[in-house]
């Protein structure tokens, strides 16, 4: 036999009777749905959230109720819900407003980071022994004799490793091992070439920090709509070249196409009287940091190993496999071209 609870406006005995069904509610409805306030892991034993990640599209706690009504033999007539009911009315965040969110936070590329009391989050680096000789036994030969790092520029590079015939492209395991030995920071913005500037979105929208460093350029690796829409108009004041590039952080995504495009865009800055250029995306670790990299590699003259040496002794960067990929085809192109080049000189002498 089915208790059937009325429908608002039916009289005392259906106001009553939906009180009922409001309490029944409460006692199957997750708290984060009865309350504004987030709730703690200890608060919810399905697991916590994030508040931000507590909005759940309308409707689906009446799907809920509704099964669990007709498991408990109680029928509900009437679509209207009671009042007080607590219902979730937010929707789901769209794609945009949860980049957004992670936008907000500080980039680190630390091998382990605390993200929660006694909760640790790190990498495979963990793994191994400790030990700096040991460490070294990981990374191929090629990469341990690679050249010092280079702080200034020159025309030459005559000390990197690009001038030596015997230079190999390093396979992707081995170039993503040269980000264990992080030298760099996590600042908004750091200075990782004279005159290259490199950061997040939050320096990005910062007039009085770009002001406050004289940038004269700057190229958004993260431009568009759905990704950091600052674009010209908002540097109007300020008297700054803008360049954007709708990239996205994917490492299936093709930045290659831009590279060349980037990395002269840089040049021209550098090469204007008092230029200064601030390269950024959301976080200035992946999409901005491997623009950099191909503009050291095509402008001047590094390896991949040397451009990742350089940048990332000013600051942690963690192009994703995609972007790193794609990098080193670069590099076992230019590395072509210069055996080439080699070759042609020698037969003309």
């Amino acid at each position: 036999m089915h208790r059937q609870v009325a429908s608002p406006g039916e009289g005392a005995q259906g106001i009553a009777q939906c009180r009922g069904s409001v309490a029944l509610q409460q006692e199957l409805l997750p708290s984060t749905c009865l309350s504004s306030s987030p709730s703690s892991p200890r608060d919810h034993p399905g697991g916590w959230q994030h508040p931000s990640t507590q909005r759940r599209a309308s409707g689906w706690w009446e799907r809920d109720l509704s099964l669990a009504l007709d498991m408990s033999g109680v029928e509900v007539l009437g679509s209207q819900e009671p009042e007080g009911a607590g219902t979730c009315t937010e929707d789901v965040p769209s794609i945009k407003e949860i980049e957004q969110l992670l936008n907000t936070g500080r980039p680190s590329c630390n091998h382990v980071d605390e993200v929660w009391p006694n909760l640790f989050l790190g990498d495979l680096q963990l793994l191994y022994q400790t030990q700096e000789n040991e460490k070294l036994s990981l990374i191929p030969k090629c990469v341990q004799e690679s050249s010092q790092m280079l702080h200034t520029r020159d025309s030459s590079s005559t000390t990197s490793s690009a001038g030596s015939t015997s230079y190999e492209t390093p396979v992707l395991s081995d170039l993503q091992r040269l980000f264990w030995f992080r030298g760099g920071s996590d600042n908004h913005v750091d200075q990782v070439w004279p005159n290259i500037y490199l950061g997040d979105a939050w320096a990005a929208r910062s007039k009085t920090t770009l002001q406050s460093l004289n940038i004269t350029h700057i190229l958004n690796a993260a431009d568009g709509p759905y990704n950091i829409n600052t674009g010209a108009k908002y540097y109007e004041d300020l008297q700054i070249e803008y360049y954007g590039i709708e990239a996205f952080d994917d490492p299936s995504f093709n930045l290659s196409i831009f590279f060349y495009d980037a990395a002269n865009f840089i040049s021209k800055a550098l090469n204007t009287s008092g230029g200064k250029v601030f390269v950024h995306c959301a976080m200035g670790v992946s999409r901005s940091a491997s623009l950099v990299l191909a503009f050291l590699m095509i402008h001047e003259n590094m390896t991949i190993v040397d451009a990742l040496k350089t940048v990332s002794a000013h600051r942690d960067i963690c192009p994703n496999p995609g972007f790193l990929s794609q990098l080193r085809d670069l590099d076992i192109k230019l590395n072509e071209e210069r055996n080439g080049t080699r070759a042609s000189a020698t037969k003309e002498l």
